[in-house]
């Protein structure tokens, strides 16, 4: 299961991309935080070829650029082109105002201190240089110390530098971490990796400065370099470096340990860049840890919900992701896999949000270097070489767990001390490996060769034929990993999963070196093998997800078959095999077969009862036993799963009433809930309908009795819905009448379409539409809240029946928005049939239009408190949906002065006048009234509106000598106003 993918929309051919609209998608839940990155743009700002240089010999090649973002916004970027050192060696750059275009590239570019705070203009920013060589070993130094007041457009050299104190340690030499300051209070924390008199590697340190970056003193060393297999540090030590403060308030720093030289494996591992974490303000750090990647240059960025992206580069260019805790990594996501010197660099453009990142296509090794180069690993056949600025769309895929899992292994625990009910078999004693790959700990365990086992063992206490739920492979049983094979074995044994349930039979998984075989415990004569032969590409040395289902499966009549899905893909298993017969009811990781030096590297291990599913193929009803893989879902704790069985749509008929605590489809191919018997959500905890996958569809009515997330991705069509509770929509939604009185809330991004809604407080940070019902019955709410940006579009008629403040004034304020000069097309409330048709919205205070409450309207009651939004005709004042002589006597008692709709301001300029005047005079004796609307607007309403008219005799000439009247009322209105 993938945590982050990137989508590149069309060829890359450099130009602007067009990116998906709508919510990020929706995975299963695995042990790392889960992201989207789509490229959405890709520009070569400068390509060097032979002609670039009058150097003989010359071959392109750039190297080290350098992305850095301005106090206003606006971005430089810098790289060198040609020899890292000598002749043929220079620099150029380029500006960026916004990050999407950028000036032709210059040796001019503007000068930026490699470490930098910038700051807006107005306020100081700080710039600091930090290299220092000594022969003999130094503890202090002066170096550059630079200010901004622009915004780091221009920096000003301070004459009296920074000065540098290690407190009596002696270094060599001393360099800094380009872009790393954190600020926490008055304290400006840097790192930089030295070099001390007598050792060959580096260590990484941290200064601190009370007093603006005029004197720094040496901290600590957050890492020193550490040998040793167990940890892959490599032989330079811990150097490029980044550091950040965490919303936990820790720091985490990640950096470089060796020379990452560049070869074809995107997977490679060694040496690894590592991560360490300091709880006191970098006072003491904790021993540090790989992350399982190999690479240069890493940086660290927030994004918004406290997740941190990591990108760094060689080989290709990668970004990888950290939930807030900084301990729990995704898989690294390639966003550039051809060769690059790795100096990568992001920053977060301020107009959209989207991530400017810089990269080049080049071959990393000067030219004089060239001899030493992998295969394959000059670009272009040393003709060409690319500056690269890529844009990308990063945005958190939510995740959903939806099987109950029994017991797990993280792999996050001090080697040999597994927690209950893990029981290790150390025959061998051969010692477990503790290592660290994407953030946490895995397990590694290894027959050593010796003809011994190294095996973790989980049995049903009791052990023999005992029932053991979990492991009832008639039910189902899953069991997820992540693993790979280890680097020495390849042999078939080297690392194996079994499992049996002790009576249905066993089987095992083999993960080798050169192939994953899934065997009934039989040896090669009952084994299935998956390898880079029978899906290209393939490696089982490197990281990946598997997920073995072992069930009974109705293509094999019933029978009980393993299946092995692999990397996310739940619909197509890539391996299926029978079980060999086993009374054995256990399961274990490791190598028990004690040949081949077996090694197996896990990174979690997990394992439950298959989820009670739809089985089978086929359209069906509810209430069918046969339908559903163990029970029909019927109670409050119960989960109905709709996933991978269906090949076409398929229709489920509610042919009874049914209650169920939540609900989850995962399935590209749609799935339909039909039928006019109830379906009730009423989990105690509240209740969720999840689409993982797919557009899917619940027709018979519910009833939502506690708190229910509709969440994923998709669209969900509904009918009728009773929420009792709170409703929280979180993905694309269509329903015909929600009632109940119940909350609702639309998650930005997401979307609410529906006829009828009628509910307590309604809060839209999504899109909110409203259309028209077929028997012209008004939606009501208590409290309408939208989030900036977002509309309601409004096609029926809307009742705001408050408690508290009047939200008139709010109301009206986004009525003018949407208004738009009569297109109703704006920001706020709006209406896409009034734009189609001509018609219009208007809007009144209850107490303006009803003698006595309660009163109703559109079939909605309603009282003094109320405020009546609704699609109209333009001189409708009193919101009868007819324009007749109440409306021009409204109009005439306030002509020429300020007003509202029911005033007779039909054009929303809150002044009524001869504009309005004429609008109604288009309109009069119209009527958007059927013979059905009338009992609807309500008797009571239809009473005060036969009273109006009965007290004013209907004009019998024409509207044109009503306009005398018009001119009388407004006359005697400012008479008795005083002008």
């Amino acid at each position: 299961m993938p945590e982050a993918r990137t989508r590149l929309h069309g060829p890359r051919t450099f130009a602007l991309l067009t990116a998906v609209a709508g919510i990020a998608s929706t995975s299963l839940a695995t042990e790392s935080p889960s992201f989207s990155v789509d490229v959405v743009q890709d520009q070569i700002l400068y390509t060097a070829t032979p002609a670039a240089s009058t150097v003989p010999g010359f071959k392109p090649h750039i190297n080290f650029p350098f992305l850095s973002k301005r106090g206003n916004g606006s971005f430089v970027l810098w790289w060198t082109v040609g020899q890292t050192n000598g002749v043929g060696n220079f620099g150029l750059g380029s500006t960026s105002a916004n990050g999407s275009s950028w000036t032709a590239p210059n040796a001019a570019f503007p000068f930026m201190p490699p470490i930098h705070d910038a700051k807006p203009a107005g306020q100081t920013s700080r710039g600091f240089v930090i290299n220092m060589s000594s022969p003999t070993g130094t503890s202090t130094w002066n170096h550059g110390r630079y200010l901004s007041s622009d915004g780091g457009v221009t920096w000003a050299q301070q004459s009296s530098g920074s000065n540098y104190d290690t407190l009596g340690v002696n270094y060599l030499s001393m360099y800094q971490n380009p872009g790393s300051v954190v600020q926490i209070g008055a304290t400006t924390l840097i790192s930089a990796f030295g070099q001390r008199p007598g050792l060959n590697t580096f260590e990484l340190v941290l200064f601190a400065s009370t007093d603006g970056g005029q004197n720094f003193v040496r901290r600590a060393t957050v890492a020193d370099y550490i040998a040793g297999n167990n940890t892959s540090m490599g032989e330079e030590g811990p150097n490029e470096s980044d550091i950040i403060r965490l919303n936990n308030g820790q720091l985490m720093a990640v950096f470089r340990t060796g020379q990452p030289f560049p070869n074809a494996d995107l997977n490679a591992t060694t040496p690894s860049i590592f991560f360490s974490h300091s709880a006191d303000e970098g006072v003491t750090w904790t021993s540090p840890k790989m992350l399982g990647v190999m690479g240069a240059f890493p940086h660290v960025h927030k994004l918004d919900d406290g997740s941190i992206a990591m990108t760094y580069g060689r080989a290709g260019d990668k970004i990888m992701f950290a939930d807030p805790t900084g301990k729990r990594w995704s898989k690294p996501t390639s966003i550039n896999s051809t060769s690059s010197s790795g100096y990568v660099r992001m920053h977060r453009r301020d107009s959209d949000g989207k991530w400017l990142y810089a990269y080049d296509q080049s071959s990393f090794y000067p030219p004089g270097w060239n001899g030493s180069a992998p295969s394959g690993y000059i670009f272009a056949n040393d003709t060409m070489a690319n500056m690269r600025v890529a844009t990308l769309d990063i945005k958190p895929v939510k995740t959903f767990d939806y099987y109950p899992w029994a017991t797990r292994y993280d792999g996050d625990v001090t080697p040999d001390q597994l927690p209950e009910p893990w029981t290790p078999t150390l025959s061998g004693a051969v010692s477990a490996y503790q290592w660290a790959d994407l953030g946490q700990d895995y397990l590694r365990t290894d027959s050593g060769g010796t003809g011994t086992s190294r095996a973790i063992f989980y049995t049903l206490p009791g052990g023999g034929s005992t029932s053991w739920t979990p492991m009832d492979f008639a039910l189902g049983t899953v069991i997820e990993m992540r693993a790979r094979a280890g680097s020495v074995g390849t042999a078939e044994g080297s690392a194996s999963i079994f499992a049996g349930d002790g009576t249905n039979g066993f089987v095992s998984l083999e993960i080798t070196g050169n192939a994953v075989n899934l065997e009934g415990l039989g040896g090669n004569g009952s084994q299935v093998v998956l390898n880079s032969t029978t899906l290209p590409g393939f490696d089982p040395k490197a990281w990946h997800d598997y997920r073995l289902v072992i069930a009974p499966l109705d293509s094999a009549g019933g029978a009980i078959r393993a299946q092995l899905f692999l990397d996310g893909n739940l619909y197509t298993p890539v391996l299926t095999q029978s079980l060999l017969p086993s009374s054995v009811n256990e399961i274990r990781f490791g190598d028990q077969t004690g040949t081949n030096n077996g090694v197996l590297d896990l990174d979690y291990l997990r394992f439950g009862t298959r989820a009670n599913q739809w089985k089978s193929d086929v359209s069906g009803t509810w209430h069918d036993p046969a339908r559903w893989s163990t029970s029909v879902p019927n109670a409050a704790s119960s989960t109905a799963y709709l996933l991978q069985s269906i090949r076409n749509s398929r229709t489920i008929t509610l042919d009874a009433p049914a209650t169920i605590g939540n609900l989850v489809f995962d399935n590209p191919s749609s799935y339909t809930i039909s039928g006019t018997q109830l379906l009730t959500f009423d989990a105690p905890g509240g209740s969720n309908i999840t689409l993982v996958t797919g557009n899917h569809s619940v027709l018979a009515p519910m009833r939502l009795n506690n708190a229910t997330r509709i969440q994923g991705t998709g669209d969900l069509t509904a009918r009728n819905i009773t929420n009792l509770a709170s409703l929280s929509i979180e993905l694309d939604m269509t329903a015909k009448d929600i009632d109940g009185g119940g909350s609702i809330t639309i998650a930005s991004g997401a979307s609410l379409r529906a006829e009828r809604v009628v509910a307590d407080a309604v809060v839209a940070n999504g899109a909110l539409r409203i259309d028209a019902h077929p028997a012209n019955l008004a939606s009501r709410v208590s409290s309408l809240t939208l989030a900036a940006g977002v509309s309601l579009d409004l096609n029926e008629a809307l009742v705001v029946d408050y408690t508290g403040a009047s939200p008139e004034s709010t109301l009206r304020n986004l009525l003018l928005t949407g208004y738009s000069l009569g297109t109703w097309t704006g920001p706020g409330i709006r209406s896409s049939t009034a734009a189609a048709s001509g018609l219009t919205i208007g809007h009144a205070n209850a107490a303006d239009l009803f003698s006595s409450f309660p009163a109703t309207y559109g079939g909605v009651t309603i009282d003094s408190t109320t405020i009546i939004v609704a699609l109209t005709i333009a001189g409708d004042a009193n919101l009868d949906r007819t324009v007749d002589f109440t409306d021009l006597l409204s109009l005439a008692q306030n002509y020429n002065s300020p007003g509202q709709w029911s005033d007779g301001d039909f054009n929303y300029s809150q002044f009524v006048e001869f504009n309005d005047l004429l609008l109604l005079a288009q309109n009069y004796g119209a009527s958007a009234l059927n013979a059905n609307e009338r009992a609807i607007l309500g008797e009571s309403f239809a009473s005060d509106w036969e009273l109006a008219r009965s007290l004013v005799p209907e004009p019998t000439v024409s509207l044109a000598s009503s306009a005398g009247l018009l001119c009388f009322a407004g006359r005697r209105r400012r008479s008795a106003i005083g002008l």
